[in-house]
């Protein structure tokens, strides 16, 4: 199982959390970047990034989607000078990274992390799901 970076952590509510193991866990985040390369950034990812404008004008701000759905942005923070990644499918779900690229891949797996509760519902088979 993949782990995030060590600057890479999710923020659901007021607690901190990072991604290690299966699921998310409390534990400090340190501020390097990630060493991750394109090659692999881009072989990862089946979120399609959309730059956002308003009246014709770029901003610092990407949104990603999968197919039709919007699954999370990305937004420069010029006061804080990071990255902010936030997503529309759970409420108080954000986290940020030094870089574009880190909040990205800090979206990514924490979608993965919060898509996996879902798997016993999408998986075939006659029997019900586990309670």
């Amino acid at each position: 199982m993949e782990s995030l970076p060590h600057n890479l952590f999710a923020n659901v509510g007021r607690v901190r959390l990072f991604r290690m193991a299966p699921g998310l866990v409390r534990v400090a985040a340190r501020s390097t970047s990630p060493d991750v390369s394109e090659r692999a950034r881009r072989r990862m990812s089946r979120i399609e990034w959309r730059q956002d404008r308003v009246a014709g004008v770029p901003l610092n701000r990407h949104v990603g989607f999968v197919g039709a759905i919007e699954v999370g942005s990305v937004a420069y923070d010029g006061s804080n000078r990071f990255w902010i990644w936030s997503t529309p499918l759970q409420e108080d779900a954000w986290g940020y990274g030094p870089t574009e690229q880190a909040a990205r891949t800090a979206l990514e797996l924490w979608l993965a992390s919060w898509l996996e509760n879902f798997r016993p519902f999408f998986q075939a088979g006659d029997a019900p799901p586990p309670a």
